[in-house]
């Protein structure tokens, strides 16, 4: 009886460690390289072109936009300033670490796939 007790504490206790590893699970990161896939593209991000965010700084606009990429939702807000001044923003729906869909005012304008994926 002492056995089968223990049993039902240890797959209790396994069971609550491996839900509270889920609430750990680390935020979507966009820093990288993503080609644009699908049937469109948007500015410098065009069908079979590649993008890159790193440090802050993508090639959407032009070589050296800003970028911020914040949790809204379910989704993301994509806020890009061009290394000229001008500002945009996007909503990121992410399908998976290595695919997303960027929106702008809900239509799609872009689907990406990291590259090397």
């Amino acid at each position: 009886m002492k056995v089968k007790k223990l049993t039902i504490i240890g797959i209790c206790l396994l069971a609550a460690a491996l839900l509270l590893a889920g609430c750990g699970l680390q935020p979507f990161d966009i820093q990288g390289s993503w080609k644009v896939t699908g049937g469109q593209g948007f500015d410098q991000a065009q069908v079979g072109g590649v993008v890159t965010f790193s440090n802050g700084h993508c090639n959407i606009y032009s070589p050296f936009d800003s970028y911020a990429l914040t949790k809204s939702g379910s989704d993301y807000q994509l806020s890009i300033t061009g290394v000229l001044g001008g500002d945009s923003s996007y909503t990121v729906k992410v399908t998976d670490n290595n695919r997303i869909s960027v929106y702008d005012g809900g239509q799609l304008v872009a689907e990406m796939q990291r590259s090397g994926s």
